[in-house]
Parts: C-alpha cells; structure tokens; sequence
C-alpha cells in the first residue's frame, strides 16, 4: 500500500466517522429527551445539519425528512417570530440541498415529502393541544392585575409564557407537562391557600412566583 492509498482510507474513515456524529447530533431533535438544548448543544446541532445538507445519497436525504417529520424541540409560532431555530425549516432546506447534489428521481420525491411534512406540522395535534393549555392558563390569569406589578417576572408572564411555548430548545412533552402543571396550580382542584386570593371579579390573583416555578420543570431555562 503506497503513501496515497493510505491517505485516502485515513480520510474516509474520518469522513464516515463525522456523519456518525452528525446524524447522531440531528436525530437528538425527534427524541422526548428529559432535558433542555443548551446553547452549545444547539449551535452543534445546527452545524451538523449544515455539513448534512452538503452530503448527497439518498440514504441522507431521508434521514433529514425524517428528523424534519418528528422533530420534538418546535412549535409552530413562525408568526410571532419567536423561535430561536426553526428546525423544520434548517431540516428540510438541508434536505433539499441534499437531493440536488443527490440529482434524479430524488429531487422530485423529496419536493413531495417536503410539502407533506410542512402541512403535517401546521395541522399538527399536539401543537393545537399546547395552544389550547396555554389559552386556558391565560384565561384563568388577572393580566390586568399584573400587569400593575414591579416584579418583571410576574409582569410579563403572558410574554414569557409565549417564548416558552415557541422555545426551540424543549420538547413538545415538556411544555404539555409544565402546562399540565401550571394549568392544575390555577384550577380549583389546588387548594387555595394564602399564597392567592380571589378577586372581586372572580379571577385568581397570584401574589407569589409560584406560577412561573416553569424552571422548577426546566433546568436549561430562564424564564426572564
């Protein structure tokens, strides 16, 4: 085996080595992991998705429809311009650069899954159910009276409340459980004790920081 010969097998295996990593990185975006994407973790990610977007085989383009298709960390609040990173979009823009160093039938086919995915996820349930919570936790909020607070956590919980929601960093199931939580903190079925009182509207006003205890549910986060 010359010099050259050497080389080259170095290279590849080098080269197999980092696809490994980097689909190992991306396919952390379609797990319900109990933990949040640190920035760091996040900026690896992205920098994976990029070096995937300039491997060609069809056997890579699937892989990112595939983490586009059950991506976790998102919710679809594209309209508020609220996400850090829109995976689905990085994923399927990846994709289809892919497929266009790919060439063939595969161009046309990725095209297709692409406008499949992208209506999936603006009909997606579990993206309806984390809008329907939140609504029904702002609805049992007095914003009026809060907004009157000095406390720029409590002032602001209808805005923090949103960038939790939109966060690229947390999975879908974590926001359903903080929600779930916040949601039964406020319900009737918690006892009120001298924590809250009620209104003379009826509203329940919350004189401690017991509602945005969200960092209690996730350590990676600061609500501020």
């Amino acid at each position: 085996m010359n010099i050259y010969e050497i080389c080259v097998s170095s290279n590849s295996g080098i080269n197999f080595k980092g696809k490994r990593v980097n689909r190992n990185l991306v396919a952390q975006l379609a797990q319900n992991n109990p933990y949040s994407l640190t920035p760091v973790n996040q900026r690896l990610i992205k920098n994976a998705i990029d070096e995937l977007a300039h491997q060609k085989g069809e056997k890579n383009v699937n892989f990112l429809l595939q983490i586009a298709q059950n991506v976790k960390y998102i919710i679809n609040s594209t309209k508020d311009n609220l996400l850090q990173n829109n995976w689905v979009a990085l994923l399927l823009n990846a994709a289809k650069a892919s497929a266009l160093l790919t060439g063939g039938a595969i161009l046309k086919s990725t095209n297709d899954k692409i406008n499949e995915i992208e209506e999936g996820f603006n009909n997606s349930i579990e993206n309806q159910e984390i809008s329907h919570a939140s609504d029904i936790l702002l609805s049992r909020i007095n914003l009026k009276q809060i907004k009157n607070e000095t406390n720029g956590t409590i002032k602001n919980f209808e805005k923090n409340l949103k960038y939790f929601i939109a966060s690229s960093e947390t999975t879908s199931e974590h926001k359903k459980y903080v929600l779930k939580k916040l949601n039964y903190f406020m319900s009737d079925k918690y006892k009120i004790n001298d924590e809250f009182v009620i209104a003379s509207d009826g509203m329940i006003e919350c004189k401690v920081d017991l509602m945005f205890e969200l960092e209690m549910y996730n350590n990676n986060i600061t609500i501020i």
